[in-house]
């Protein structure tokens, strides 16, 4: 399992899960989110999926590096409050992945943490961030994450992505975040549920890929 191997490599030292650099031409995301993945599919005109079905995952199920890492990470976001909601996959991500939602009670911004490997030209890559994202009720959002962005499809409408690798803390991704929102005192943040991280999810993919088909 080329995961498996890859986190047997990063368990060795946990700041390389922190400072791993993500190519996110790689990934299409979307959380409350989020941005969607599925980038390099929609450059070569590889058809993929106009909704974005998730599966969710097991606990059980995870490989005992994955799940060493959630367990510190959950432990990280739990000292923010933000607790645990589900972990996932979704056929829009490439590579071996597991995704989890993160849910704080008096936070709009919801927080999702993704652990990957991708393969290219036999070369296998680990891969992994987390995000804040703040969703606005004019279908607009911030998204912040730990990861360099490259991409070079322009963000969705009343979107802010931003890239923040020296990050090397949530608290400090947080807070970089929070900088953000605090300066669109305009903008109304709609409140995340576990019952609509999934939905959100879909309808951002949804509306990423009818953009940029409809932009070329």
């Amino acid at each position: 399992n080329l995961l498996q191997q890859s986190l047997s490599y990063l368990a060795s030292d946990w700041s390389r899960w922190i400072t791993m650099p993500v190519d996110l031409s790689l990934f299409l995301i979307a959380v409350a989110s989020m941005l969607l993945f599925g980038i390099p599919a929609v450059r070569k005109g590889t058809r993929i999926p106009k909704t974005g079905t998730i599966e969710e995952v097991s606990a059980i199920d995870l490989a005992p590096q994955v799940a060493s890492h959630f367990s510190i990470l959950d432990t990280e976001l739990w000292q923010l409050g933000y607790s645990p909601i589900v972990f996932f996959r979704s056929p829009e991500l490439q590579g071996d992945h597991v995704c989890r939602f993160y849910l704080h009670p008096g936070d709009a911004a919801a927080c999702m943490a993704v652990v990957s490997t991708h393969v290219t030209e036999g070369i296998v890559t680990p891969q992994n961030y987390l995000e804040f994202t703040t969703d606005f009720d004019d279908g607009g959002a911030v998204n912040t994450r730990n990861a360099t962005i490259s991409t070079p499809f322009p963000p969705l409408p009343g979107h802010v992505n931003q890239g923040i690798p020296s990050a090397t803390t949530a608290s400090a991704l947080k807070a970089r975040h929070d900088r953000t929102i605090s300066s669109m005192p305009h903008r109304i943040a709609k409140t995340p549920s576990r019952r609509s991280l999934f939905s959100d999810y879909s309808s951002q993919h949804e509306r990423w890929i009818s953009f940029h088909a409809s932009n070329g």
